[in-house]
């Protein structure tokens, strides 16, 4: 049988602290305050302690005061920064079969994972509708070493019954506390259906003009809605790009939403973009995935942009206008024009690459401004010459 689960995201409350602790949090913020970063190691002057002795830390690692009567009294240094983020769960319906679905008398595993600084200082609790979970033949928990980040905590529970349906939290902190910690909340419920991912109709293929702002979008279904990753899909061929990167650089990117904004978009992002389901905030089941093809239009690149050309009255002249490159490349028209005057007009063959004006005697109302208009769905793009005479 098919169980909905869903999360909720909530940041719990510190402890009250002791006074020993306040004491610590105000020493290491007045050590913070005065710290020079040297490389991988950060070095602190320490007011107020005797003989103004300094603290040597290495990033990541504890530290203390050479000679310290506490030695335990620690300050953990990365970056000047404790915390904990990035809490997500997954979901994996028994691990041992090929199963998209939740089924009763089945296994099933949640795992909850959190980035921490300092990583070995992370521990896990478990509750079942707010009450303290413990490990049992049933009720499995196990957790990953804490010196691996991020940190992840399973809980299996085997042969599923209905009485196992409610809402399970994951609970992460930190040891000396002084932060609040991460809940992460999932419900077990009898709804659930598996992830599914569409195209919306008409949107498989996008064609949009270089310098626009597009959204590419997957539509999600399923309880869990999972996290979408979007990704390049390789082309084929020899000149090929072997990784083709998102627009942000990346090999991947992240949608709560299952839309990718490209921002002035530019002919290099032309090509497939992958939306995939993930396992983050989902289940931990085969992903599905679609595929959209984006399409940049661009005017036509020419050259040259500008020249200075001389020559003399009555002598022959030519002026040759190349194109680059341009998207979409077919139906290509050339419009040639001494200032305002038009000259002559014409379409590029499929095999052409250029368009040039021809003069056989210059004469005095031949001298001014040349250009060349070469012109696609897109726009176009312009050579411009000026004919001068050589004296």
């Amino acid at each position: 049988m098919a169980s909905d689960w869903y999360h909720q995201w909530r940041r719990g409350t510190t402890h009250e602290e002791s006074d020993s602790q306040q004491r610590g949090n105000r020493l290491s913020q007045s050590l913070l305050s005065d710290s020079v970063l040297r490389n991988d190691i950060e070095t602190t002057g320490s007011p107020g302690v005797e003989d103004n002795k300094e603290l040597v830390c290495l990033r990541g690692y504890p530290c203390s005061f050479p000679g310290a009567q506490n030695p335990g009294s620690i300050l953990w240094m990365q970056w000047g920064m404790a915390g904990l983020h990035k809490g997500r769960f997954w979901i994996t319906p028994d691990p041992y079969h090929n199963e998209d679905n939740i089924q009763i008398g089945r296994e099933v595993k949640i795992s909850c994972q959190v980035e921490a600084t300092p990583s070995e200082e992370l521990q896990f609790s478990w509750l079942k509708n707010g009450r303290a979970l413990k490990s049992s033949e049933r009720m499995v928990i196990t957790h990953t070493d804490p010196n691996i980040s991020p940190g992840t905590t399973n809980l299996d529970i085997i042969d599923l019954k209905f009485t196992d349906f409610g809402t399970y939290t994951c609970v992460a902190s930190l040891r000396n506390g002084g932060i609040p910690e991460i809940s992460i909340d999932v419900n077990i419920s009898s709804t659930t259906v598996p992830p599914e991912l569409s195209v919306p109709k008409g949107q498989s293929q996008l064609i949009v003009l270089e310098g626009d702002t597009v959204d590419l979008q997957c539509l999600v279904s399923g309880k869990p809605k999972p996290i979408i990753m979007w990704s390049r899909v390789e082309e084929s061929g020899p000149t090929a790009a072997l990784a083709p990167m998102m627009p942000d650089g990346s090999a991947q990117m992240e949608s709560y939403d299952g839309i990718l904004r490209i921002y002035n978009v530019t002919r290099k992002m032309s090509g497939a973009y992958r939306c995939q389901t993930s396992q983050f905030n989902g289940f931990n089941v085969k992903p599905r995935e679609a595929l959209i093809h984006l399409v940049v239009q661009f005017t036509p690149t020419v050259k040259p942009v500008y020249t200075e050309v001389r020559q003399a009255l009555g002598r022959a002249f030519s002026l040759t206008c190349n194109l680059l490159q341009a998207y979409p490349a077919h139906h290509l028209q050339y419009e040639w024009k001494l200032g305002s005057r038009l000259l002559t007009v014409g379409q590029f063959s499929d095999q052409s690459h250029d368009t040039s004006y021809h003069v056989k005697a210059l004469n005095r109302e031949g001298y001014g401004e040349y250009t060349c208009d070469i012109t696609n769905e897109a726009g176009s793009g312009r050579c411009t010459f000026l004919l001068t005479d050589t004296g």
